[in-house]
Protein backbone atom coordinates (compact mmCIF):
# COMPACT_ATOMS: atom_id res chain seq x y z
CA UNK A 1 0.00 0.00 0.00
CA UNK A 2 1.41 3.61 -0.82
CA UNK A 3 0.36 6.53 1.02
CA UNK A 4 0.72 10.01 -0.52
CA UNK A 5 1.56 13.05 1.61
CA UNK A 6 -1.00 15.98 1.34
CA UNK A 7 0.26 19.09 -0.17
CA UNK A 8 -2.14 21.80 -0.03
CA UNK A 9 -0.25 24.60 -2.35
CA UNK A 10 -0.81 21.89 -5.78
CA UNK A 11 -4.71 22.74 -4.40
CA UNK A 12 -5.05 26.28 -3.12
CA UNK A 13 -2.19 28.11 -3.99
CA UNK A 14 0.66 29.20 -1.81
CA UNK A 15 -1.04 31.68 -0.30
CA UNK A 16 -3.76 29.21 2.03
CA UNK A 17 -0.56 26.46 1.89
CA UNK A 18 0.82 28.66 4.72
CA UNK A 19 -2.15 28.71 6.32
CA UNK A 20 -2.33 24.99 6.93
CA UNK A 21 1.43 25.03 8.07
CA UNK A 22 1.26 27.40 10.39
CA UNK A 23 -2.63 28.51 10.95
CA UNK A 24 -2.50 29.82 14.27
CA UNK A 25 0.30 32.53 13.09
CA UNK A 26 -1.51 34.16 10.22
CA UNK A 27 -1.66 37.56 10.61
CA UNK A 28 -5.41 36.97 10.81
CA UNK A 29 -5.83 35.14 13.37
CA UNK A 30 -3.40 37.80 15.78
CA UNK A 31 -5.77 40.24 14.97
CA UNK A 32 -8.88 38.37 15.80
CA UNK A 33 -8.36 36.27 18.70
CA UNK A 34 -10.83 36.48 21.71
CA UNK A 35 -9.46 36.65 25.03
CA UNK A 36 -10.47 33.69 27.27
CA UNK A 37 -13.48 33.91 29.60
CA UNK A 38 -14.15 32.47 32.81
CA UNK A 39 -17.81 32.50 34.15
CA UNK A 40 -19.04 31.45 37.59
CA UNK A 41 -22.53 32.55 39.37
CA UNK A 42 -22.57 32.44 43.27
CA UNK A 43 -25.17 33.41 45.52
CA UNK A 44 -24.67 36.90 45.26
CA UNK A 45 -24.31 37.01 41.17
CA UNK A 46 -22.06 36.27 38.54
CA UNK A 47 -18.31 36.52 38.03
CA UNK A 48 -16.76 36.94 34.57
CA UNK A 49 -13.34 37.28 34.32
CA UNK A 50 -11.59 37.58 31.08
CA UNK A 51 -7.95 37.36 30.50
CA UNK A 52 -6.52 41.11 29.48
CA UNK A 53 -3.14 40.69 29.45
CA UNK A 54 -1.14 43.93 28.23
CA UNK A 55 -4.28 45.87 27.73
CA UNK A 56 -4.51 48.97 29.55
CA UNK A 57 -7.72 49.48 31.34
CA UNK A 58 -8.31 52.71 29.62
CA UNK A 59 -8.70 50.32 26.21
CA UNK A 60 -11.40 48.62 27.28
CA UNK A 61 -15.07 49.39 27.05
CA UNK A 62 -18.08 47.64 28.45
CA UNK A 63 -21.63 48.19 27.92
CA UNK A 64 -24.67 46.74 29.12
CA UNK A 65 -27.59 47.09 26.08
CA UNK A 66 -30.83 44.93 26.06
CA UNK A 67 -29.93 42.69 28.42
CA UNK A 68 -26.62 42.26 26.10
CA UNK A 69 -22.98 43.01 28.50
CA UNK A 70 -20.47 43.46 25.43
CA UNK A 71 -16.51 43.97 26.00
CA UNK A 72 -14.64 45.27 23.54
CA UNK A 73 -10.89 46.88 23.77
CA UNK A 74 -8.62 48.37 20.97
CA UNK A 75 -5.27 48.72 21.22
CA UNK A 76 -2.89 50.00 18.41
CA UNK A 77 0.64 49.13 18.17
CA UNK A 78 2.67 52.14 18.64
CA UNK A 79 4.59 53.26 15.43
CA UNK A 80 8.20 53.94 15.91
CA UNK A 81 10.08 55.74 13.22
CA UNK A 82 13.13 53.39 13.14
CA UNK A 83 11.36 50.01 13.09
CA UNK A 84 13.62 46.91 13.54
CA UNK A 85 13.77 44.31 11.33
CA UNK A 86 11.77 41.19 12.39
CA UNK A 87 12.04 37.65 11.14
CA UNK A 88 8.79 36.70 13.30
CA UNK A 89 6.37 38.98 15.17
CA UNK A 90 3.74 37.51 17.15
CA UNK A 91 3.04 40.22 19.40
CA UNK A 92 0.48 42.99 18.57
CA UNK A 93 -3.02 43.31 19.60
CA UNK A 94 -5.52 45.05 18.24
CA UNK A 95 -9.14 44.49 18.52
CA UNK A 96 -11.66 42.16 20.05
CA UNK A 97 -14.92 42.33 21.47
CA UNK A 98 -17.16 39.47 23.52
CA UNK A 99 -20.53 39.72 24.13
CA UNK A 100 -22.73 37.85 27.19
CA UNK A 101 -26.52 37.79 27.49
CA UNK A 102 -27.60 38.22 30.59
CA UNK A 103 -30.50 36.17 32.82
CA UNK A 104 -33.71 38.91 33.95
CA UNK A 105 -32.16 38.55 37.66
CA UNK A 106 -29.41 40.33 36.96
CA UNK A 107 -29.31 43.96 38.59
CA UNK A 108 -27.52 45.79 35.96
CA UNK A 109 -27.47 49.41 38.35
CA UNK A 110 -24.88 47.41 40.85
CA UNK A 111 -22.47 46.04 38.31
CA UNK A 112 -18.96 46.53 39.11
CA UNK A 113 -15.46 45.94 37.04
CA UNK A 114 -11.89 46.01 37.61
CA UNK A 115 -8.82 44.43 36.54
CA UNK A 116 -5.75 43.11 38.01
CA UNK A 117 -3.06 41.18 36.81
CA UNK A 118 -4.14 41.02 33.43
CA UNK A 119 -7.19 39.92 34.13
CA UNK A 120 -10.66 41.45 33.82
CA UNK A 121 -13.44 40.71 36.61
CA UNK A 122 -16.94 41.74 35.92
CA UNK A 123 -19.46 41.34 38.75
CA UNK A 124 -23.25 41.30 37.99
CA UNK A 125 -25.03 41.13 41.17
CA UNK A 126 -28.58 39.18 41.04
CA UNK A 127 -31.57 41.55 42.03
CA UNK A 128 -32.67 41.27 45.61
CA UNK A 129 -36.05 40.29 45.01
CA UNK A 130 -37.09 39.35 41.62
CA UNK A 131 -40.87 40.09 40.76
CA UNK A 132 -42.09 37.00 38.54
CA UNK A 133 -45.77 37.09 39.22
CA UNK A 134 -48.15 41.00 39.14
CA UNK A 135 -51.40 41.22 39.72
CA UNK A 136 -52.79 43.58 37.84
CA UNK A 137 -56.07 45.29 38.91
CA UNK A 138 -59.55 45.75 37.26
CA UNK A 139 -60.86 49.23 36.68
Amino acid sequence: MTYQIFKPHKITGPMLSDWFHEPFNSHFFQRTSLPPVNIQETDKGWNIDLAVPGIPKEKIKIKLEHQVLSVSAENTEKEEIHQPKYHRKEFGFVHFERSFSLPAGVDADGIEAKQEEGVLHIFLPHKTSVKTEKKIEIQ
